[in-house]
Parts: C-alpha cells; sequence; structure tokens
C-alpha cells in the first residue's frame, strides 16, 4: 500500500501529470492532480484528477472532482463521496 501524506509527496510522484501506483493508495491530504490518477483501490479526503482509474473502489471522506472516473474490474463498485459528492466537470 502506498500512503501520501502531503500533496507535495504526490507531486514527486507524478510523471507526465500522471501518478500510476501498482498498488492500493491512501491520501491523508487532500489532493489535487493536473492529470490522471490510475491506482489498485483508492482512499482520499478530497481528490480532484482529470480521470480517475481503478481496479475495485474509490472512496472520498470528502469531494471527488473529475472529468471521468471507471473501474477496470467486472465487479467493481461506483465511486463514494462519504460526506460530500461527486461531480464530474463537463468537458
Amino acid at each position: 500500500m502506498k500512503i501520501y501524506k502531503t500533496q507535495a509527496e504526490v507531486d514527486a510522484d507524478l510523471e507526465d501529470n500522471k501518478l500510476i501506483v501498482k498498488d492500493n493508495v491512501t491520501f491523508l491530504c487532500d489532493v489535487v492532480i493536473a492529470g490522471d490518477i490510475k491506482a489498485h483501490n483508492i482512499k482520499a479526503g478530497n481528490l480532484d484528477a482529470y480521470d480517475i482509474e481503478y481496479y475495485c473502489f474509490c472512496i472520498s471522506y470528502g469531494n471527488i472532482l473529475c472529468n471521468s472516473h471507471h473501474g477496470l474490474m467486472d465487479n467493481h463498485l461506483q465511486p463514494q463521496a462519504i460526506n460530500g459528492k461527486i461531480t464530474i466537470r463537463e468537458e
């Protein structure tokens, strides 16, 4: 499992505005990425990215803001914003 505690740690792992984590990822901070996120499963506070791709689940305790999101497994769960909402940007 990869755990990010700060936005600076997230920024350090970006390659071509993409964060690719070949494991589960937990963000202990609000995250803003001017690009895509791809990870096995995602847990976050507030999450702001262009496209979010995950295997089974993407859970936010705050809000999710993105252009698109999709799960890769046939039986994936839809993203959940526990105390917030999911907003899809108009392209």
